[in-house]
């Protein structure tokens, strides 16, 4: 159903739509509501995706340059939004069969292209009473949406359904232009820590200009200065601002003045106090000034509405028109609470205390809102009886309002108050909403996270002193376990501000994105986190997630927390994610678009929707999608998409199996040989085809991990074949579902590596005692001491899903009556998994198995003797080895150390000083002396320093340079001469191999010619470049 154009939309600022509808006969497939771009699909008649109309068109009103709001309800229910053809946000809603409810769609836009969306569904019609809340003030940038006409339709499949709808409403608000003031300086932010981030992922001080005006702005010829004797301080490039357009030119002291990319100035701003000025081309006139106070962090400093008074703004808004709170002085002082929060028992008292300025007031709050001029004054001591969120800030005139500090405290019932586990124990305060029917929106929650104490090894739930408690915000997560009764959740925790804010819980790494899994088919808990623990050992952050059990409760009656909130057993967990302890690659910018530094930084996956910024490979199809960024720019998504598309062509090359030219150049094959050999160890019937990760680092190649969803792994399955724990998964899956591997596997070499891995792994990690001694540790850990009543046996009292049929258990489920028997019947189903594929082992020569040791690595006594044999039982078989580092099976070519470790060198810390600024790469480099040779230091490696307390790395270096590197140049070079005695023996040579101690970067060259360098390395070098990444110093 299209609606023409009636009255045209253009310049709107505010758009509500509104119907009734009632859906009955619910199945297939989902219905929409588009708003369609009228420039791009006209100003009437319908638009299809299809000749049949059974796309993702109808369904989700996925259209051109148009916003879409779709509802789905085949096979559940969930909403999505979608600009311009790309699905974007995702929740859940419910839907009542054949009930008449409502429907209300607002969208709210600025001026620089960002459209907020509101979608909330009403249980009875003409918008009457308490509405689910599908999407808040839901985000879409750079949104191209001028004059729009109302579209509904619906998608059908194999099943059908009826959309009975009426009353039809769309009205909408059209902005009055703003006043004409020309160009001007607008706002300025001159300490500047998270406001706004450049291209080079630094936060410097900005500028924003404002072209108040009905007609295009040059800006060439037009100065900036902090000084008023130097009005040219900086020229402007040539750069059009439309008319009434906002422009952010960053103070950095970096002077850039390409038009094509960010602008930089050739000085910075005085956070203590200063000038800032906007002057005519004539280099005289001033046509903008700032003379401004001592400026407070991301606190920005402007002019606020047609009058244009100046002061103080509380929301930095570059690119957007200035808004909110202005005052003429900064933000007040902070709250000072005398106290944290968190549960308690009886009563508790808070007391705030008094602000420094006489002349201030403390407001607060209690229902959860954020305090405003209106609130409550504070006077005296809190004394709290019951579950209480205090939020507060300081008032004082002249000044912005202090920022917003808060304190909950979480009353126990008297049948809590000595709860005791032998896990942490996490309490979770939802304001009285039901997150579990709130969709997937965040909503505001309140969490207490309680450690084990180290003496008695239990948690206490009225502890004192909790591991954390904090503010967040929580929603369901998962696709088909959001259908069980036992949710799982998504948790971020935030600032008072609702902002992102890192925190360490429970030891794990300081971040904002956390997960709690609920093991529900899964009756022994732990799969997930036996797999995560086993990818962890072999490839650390980049293997897997570090997860935690915890038994949860969840209060959401705004009272008192009792026995009745409790939840289960879960999994805290971390969620795959960039960062230091994560995964540990480089953070990508909005703004980068260096090609030096948009070769890393990128976490990819193949997975279910909702998706990001999807794609699929060029020639075998894989359906990828970006997980972050999440939002790529276009110079980084074309690199990460034709850098995956490069590897795919190379792959199906002739030369695919050239270590150069091939596969290998692009990806790191043994993070690839880890990832099948866990999917199929553990046999998860997700792997391949979803929930699959990927990243890539800066000059890195593709990694395959972390791993992630194994609950349907380990026999938990009756279909694919994973309850079997014989045969292959790789087979019930084929064509994108099968990514690269079926090539990969045509290569002799991986196939080598593969069961070369397998072995060193099934000798160690994955030996049947290592991997029983790993689930007895974690059943200890879940059973405490097996007295009653423990986490477990509290997890399947509420839970009572022992001995009964969950989806998808495999089978003999009834027989297994207990959380032992579940475990018992896991365990017996690895020993046979992992026995199996000992037998399907295929090296160089059939079923040969690689010679044993009676040592795999790590630490040994002095004298310790190594010794190796044959497990094939072959008769004179032999066992070739090299301690090097080559391939044994290369022959017996002799190693000879042309440069040994400790050989004389050459060392020049490059200086303007020693004449090292001055040298070309090819002059320090060549065979050939430089000319500064006598500025050179000789000895012997290594070269370095350790400025350490711990002197860990001392005995490493003969050439200590502390004095000439340190603060001073990120670059030391260094000479290795070495001879080679004859040209025969020079022609003899097959192979060079070196071997590299370093932190954090180098570059290798012989004889001028550069011959390896670490992926840390800049694409550029200077006398003075510095690393593009770290290499740990225990990895040197």
């Amino acid at each position: 159903m299209s609606f023409p154009v009636s009255e045209n939309t253009r310049g709107w600022s505010d758009a509500q739509f509104s119907m009734d509808f009632r859906a009955s006969d619910i199945e297939a497939d989902g219905w929409s509501v588009a708003f369609l771009d009228a420039s791009t699909h006209g100003e009437s008649g319908a638009v299809r995706g299809g000749s049949d109309g059974l796309r993702d068109e109808e369904e989700r009103g996925q259209y051109t340059n148009s916003i879409g709001v779709g509802f789905r309800t085949f096979n559940g229910t969930n909403a999505t939004i979608n600009y311009n053809g790309v699905e974007s946000g995702d929740a859940s809603y419910d839907l009542q069969p054949s009930q008449w409810g409502s429907l209300e769609i607002k969208m709210n836009r600025n001026d620089t292209g960002g459209v907020f969306v509101d979608v909330s569904i009403f249980p009875e019609r003409g918008l009457q009473g308490n509405p689910q809340v599908v999407y808040n003030q839901y985000a879409l940038q750079n949104v191209s949406l001028e004059e729009f006409r109302v579209q509904i339709a619906g998608r059908t499949g194999g099943s059908s359904m009826d959309l009975d709808i009426d009353n039809v409403s769309l009205n909408f608000e059209v902005a009055e232009p703003p006043a004409p003031i020309g160009l001007v300086i607008n706002e300025f932010v001159a300490n500047n820590e998270d406001s706004l981030e450049d291209e080079d992922l630094d936060n410097p001080d900005w500028i924003e200009l404002y072209n108040g005006q009905d007609q295009n702005q040059n800006l060439s010829g037009y100065y900036l200065t902090n000084d008023p004797a130097q009005k040219t301080l900086w020229r402007l490039p040539r750069v059009i601002m439309s008319p009434f357009d906002h422009f952010v030119i960053f103070a950095s002291g970096k002077d850039r003045s390409s038009p094509d990319s960010s602008l930089h100035t050739n000085f910075n701003l005085s956070k203590e106090g200063g000038y800032l000025a906007l002057i005519a081309p004539d280099g005289i006139t001033v046509v903008s000034e700032f003379n401004y106070l001592e400026q407070v962090q991301d606190i920005s400093y402007g002019a606020l509405g047609n009058n244009r008074s100046v002061g103080y703004l509380e929301n930095p808004t570059p690119e957007a028109i200035n808004s909110g709170l202005q005052a003429d002085g900064p933000p007040a002082e902070s709250v000072k609470f005398d106290r944290a929060g968190g549960a308690f028992s009886g009563s508790a008292t808070l007391e705030i205390l008094p602000p420094s300025s006489p002349t201030a007031v403390v407001r607060y709050t209690t229902d959860g809102s954020v305090p405003n001029t209106t609130s409550r004054v504070y006077a005296s001591r809190f004394n709290i009886t019951d579950t209480t969120t205090i939020r507060a800030r300081v008032y004082e005139a002249g000044r912005l309002p202090g920022d917003v500090k808060s304190r909950t405290f979480l009353e126990l019932a008297s049948n809590i108050r000595n709860f005791t586990s032998n896990l942490p124990i996490v309490v979770v305060d939802t304001n009285g909403v039901n997150i579990d029917s709130s969709g997937r929106n965040f909503q505001p929650v309140y969490t207490v996270v309680i450690d084990r104490d180290e003496l008695t090894g239990l948690a206490r739930i009225n502890d004192p002193e909790p591991n954390f408690t904090g503010r967040g915000g929580m929603h369901i997560r998962g696709q088909s376990s959001a259908g069980f009764p036992k949710k799982q959740y998504a948790w971020e925790t935030w600032n008072n501000e609702d902002e992102d804010k890192k925190v360490s819980v429970l030891g794990m790494a300081a971040d904002s994105d956390w997960i709690l899994y609920a093991p529900y088919s899964d009756k022994t808990l732990m799969r997930n986190a036996i797999v995560y623990e086993t990818a962890r050992t072999t490839g650390g952050s980049f293997g897997g997630v570090r997860t935690q059990y915890v038994e949860v409760f969840m209060n959401r009656n705004r009272g008192t927390v009792t026995l009745n909130d409790y939840r289960g057993v879960y999994v805290l967990m971390e969620k795959i994610k960039r960062g230091k302890g994560r995964v540990d690659i480089e953070r990508l910018g909005d703004l980068t678009v260096d090609p030096k530094l948009i070769t890393g930084g990128y976490i990819f996956k193949k997975d279910k929707g909702p998706y990001s910024r999807a794609w699929s490979t060029s020639i075998e199809r894989v359906p990828l999608d970006m997980h972050e960024p999440e939002r790529p720019n276009s110079a980084q998504f074309s690199y990460i998409r034709n850098y995956v598309n490069q590897m795919e062509t190379a792959l199906h090359g002739d030369s695919f199996d050239d270590p150069d030219e091939g596969y290998q150049a692009y990806i790191d094959h043994l993070s690839f040989i880890d990832s099948h050999l866990y999917t199929e160890a553990f046999k998860d019937i997700d792997g391949y085809r979803i929930s699959t990760y990927f990243s890539k680092s800066r000059n890195g190649k593709i990694r395959a991990l972390p791993v992630w969803d194994f609950n349907l792994g380990l026999g938990n399955a009756n279909y694919l074949n994973g309850q079997n724990p014989r045969g292959w998964y790789y087979p019930q899956v084929g064509g994108s579902d099968y990514y690269w591997y079926d090539t990969l596997f045509t290569d002799k070499e991986f196939t080598l590596a593969y069961w070369d891995r397998f072995w060193f792994l099934r000798r160690s990690l994955l030996s049947t005692s290592n991997m029983m001694s790993m689930i007895d540790r974690h059943d200890t850990e879940l059973d405490g001491s097996r007295g009653t009543p423990n986490a477990v046996t509290r997890n399947f009292e509420e839970w009572n899903t022992l001995g009964r049929y969950l989806w998808p258990n495999a089978d003999g489920f009834a027989s297994r009556r207990t959380h032992q028997a579940e475990v018992d019947w896991m365990k017996n189903w690895l020993t046979t998994r992992l026995d199996w594929m000992e037998t399907q082992s295929r090296g160089s020569n059939g079923n040969a198995r690689p010679p044993v040791f009676n040592n795999y690595g790590g630490e040994v006594q002095s004298g310790f003797d190594l010794a190796m044999g044959d497990p094939n039982g072959w008769p004179g078989a032999k066992i070739y080895y090299t301690l090097d580092g080559s391939d044994p099976r290369l022959g017996k070519s002799p190693s000879i150390a042309l440069v040994e470790e400790n050989a004389p060198c050459q060392v020049l810390v490059p200086s303007l000083a020693n004449g090292g600024s001055n040298l070309s790469l090819a002059e320090w480099t060549d065979i050939t002396s430089p000319p500064n040779f006598a500025s050179w230091v000789s000895g012997n490696q290594g070269v370095g320093y350790e400025k350490s307390s711990s002197n860990l790395y001392d005995d490493y270096f003969n050439l200590d340079i502390e004095s000439q590197m340190a603060s001073k140049n990120g670059s030391c070079y260094i000479r290795i001469p070495f001879t080679i005695s004859s040209q025969a023996e020079l022609d003899s040579l097959e192979s060079l191999t070196l071997k590299m101690r370093y932190d954090d970067s180098f570059v290798a060259f012989i004889n001028g010619t550069e011959v390896a360098k670490d992926s840390n390395a800049p694409a550029t070098l200077a006398w003075d470049s510095i690393a593009e990444g770290s290499h740990d110093d225990d990895e040197a």
